[in-house]
């Protein structure tokens, strides 16, 4: 197949399982390929000390948490989700700019790793032969790619904005969520821990998300929990952790631009 073809399959695969990566949080570790991104220093999520906010309006619970996504540094997101039905892990630590990860799942012919980077604009993807090999139907291709980090021109980048920073998240991901809590009626609340961390619970006018915002001081998102894809978020479980933990990501080493690859 033509190499614009190629390239847009590839994109559309990743661009529809999700915008960001996948578990196995390797974000710390060193690869062959090339320097990994780092966090300066790992943080937990602690739960927050301060005001009980179950009195508060349950739209601006949600609105506030997810400005304060918005406006982090950095955040952790971890998920699980299907994707035509196959199982699929998401760990990615996201900057303003920025991100890395990986993303664990059955990708054609049978399971695989990817690893996704973005920074300075550009979008990165490391994986193996057999996923390249699925993916642009092209063998030969495949074992070029197969565990080198691979440059996406700027015309495909676009697929995975969402991916490139909090706000762009936001922009895809939240725009909708943010209509949902404000249409009236709908919002239920309850309570529950995440990951040790009192949490409220409240689920939108459609009945399909449930936000998870922290249940004392300043409102912080959590987990959301939808059997519906949230804008280009599909339904499954997402953590939110780790909020302005320092990071480090840079562009890896001894890339391979596909758009140059015949």
């Amino acid at each position: 197949m033509g190499r614009t073809t190629t390239m847009t399959a590839g994109a559309a695969l990743l661009a529809a399982t999700l915008t960001l990566t996948a578990c196995g949080g390797d974000g710390g570790k060193k690869d062959d390929a090339a320097p990994k991104s780092t966090l300066d220093a790992a943080t937990s999520s602690a739960a927050p000390s301060g005001a009980d906010n179950s009195a508060k309006p349950p739209a601006e619970l949600v609105k506030t948490a997810l400005d304060a996504f918005k406006n982090a540094k950095s955040v952790r997101m971890r998920g699980d989700f299907k994707d035509d039905g196959q199982a699929m892990r998401l760990d990615a630590r996201v900057g303003t700019d920025k991100a890395d990860g990986t993303m664990q799942g059955g990708f054609g012919s049978g399971p695989s790793t990817v690893k996704i980077r973005t920074t300075g604009g550009k979008f990165y993807m490391n994986a193996d032969t057999a996923f390249w090999a699925d993916t642009l139907e092209d063998k030969t291709t495949g074992a070029v790619l197969g565990g080198k980090w691979v440059l996406f021109p700027s015309s495909q980048a676009k697929q995975f904005q969402t991916f490139l920073g909090l706000q762009q998240f936001d922009q895809e991901v939240f725009t909708p969520l943010r209509k949902e809590f404000t249409a009236s009626g709908g919002i239920r609340t309850r309570r529950e821990d995440i990951g040790g961390v009192p949490a409220i619970g409240l689920t939108g006018s459609s009945g399909k998300t449930t936000v998870f915002v922290s249940a004392n001081g300043t409102p912080q998102l959590l987990r959301i929990n939808s059997t519906a894809p949230v804008g280009e978020l599909p339904e499954g479980t997402f953590d939110f952790s780790e909020y302005d933990a320092p990071l480090q990501i840079d562009a890896p080493a001894d890339v391979v631009d596909i758009s140059k690859v015949k």
